[in-house]
């Protein structure tokens, strides 16, 4: 804790080079999926004194945030933080709907048309997928779920040889890879995107070390935006 502290009230800059840190990061497997190959490639290679521990998000990680359990905690700006914490975008995310490769769908689907599929759910908080499923509840609609998964992974892999579709961030299905098994098809345009944002304690904002974190994932959140 000292060497945080001096950094802290010093304001001196952090070179993960030379100088020890860890840090605790709560993320989706979206986030997961997205961010960590490019952390790995990127940024491991200089921050030789730097150790990054993942664990998976749930509905007590900004809980985890405000007591410093959590320095940083990545999600959907679906799902609100709570007023005290501070939150930045880093990238802007699109939806695509997954379907076994054989099945015959229109490229574009329609939201009436939408609405008869039978979905494959990934549950992210309070036993909905937060996007789409709050923005359609907040318009009088529902999805039909057949199944609840907690991957996105998971569902993609589902949706082979059957008529479920699944409804996932397009950044997250090219991390992944292409797969012949599947294929891919627009959704309605009211299946709007979201804004994917790292969450934080304001009291950090002056921590060397913290700060670099910040930069670095949000760096990173650039490079996915390009790709």
């Amino acid at each position: 804790m000292l060497p945080k502290l001096d950094r802290l009230l010093s304001g001196t800059s952090f070179d993960p080079a030379v100088e020890q840190a860890t840090f605790r990061l709560a993320v989706t497997d979206n986030a997961a999926a997205v961010l960590i190959p490019v952390l790995c490639r990127e940024v491991l290679p200089i921050a030789k004194k730097v150790k990054f521990e993942f664990i998976p998000w749930h509905r007590g990680s900004y809980e985890e945030v405000t007591h410093g359990s959590v320095d940083l905690a990545f999600g959907s700006s679906t799902v609100e933080a709570p007023s005290a914490l501070q939150s930045q975008t880093i990238y802007d995310e699109q939806f695509v709907c997954v379907a076994d490769a054989k099945r015959r769908l229109p490229k574009s689907l329609t939201l009436e048309h939408y609405l008869k599929l039978e979905h494959i759910s990934i549950t992210i908080l309070g036993g909905i997928q937060v996007s789409p499923d709050k923005p359609l509840a907040a318009m009088g609609y529902k999805r039909q779920i057949a199944i609840h998964v907690p991957y996105f992974e998971a569902a993609i892999r589902s949706v082979q040889r059957t008529n479920l579709v699944a409804t996932v961030p397009s950044k997250f299905l090219a991390g992944i890879g292409l797969n012949s098994a599947i294929r891919i098809v627009k959704p309605p345009p009211e299946i709007a995107g979201f804004r994917y944002v790292m969450t934080w304690h304001p009291r950090l904002n002056t921590d060397a070390a913290h700060t670099w974190l910040r930069t670095t994932m949000r760096q990173i959140g650039e490079a996915v935006a390009k790709n």
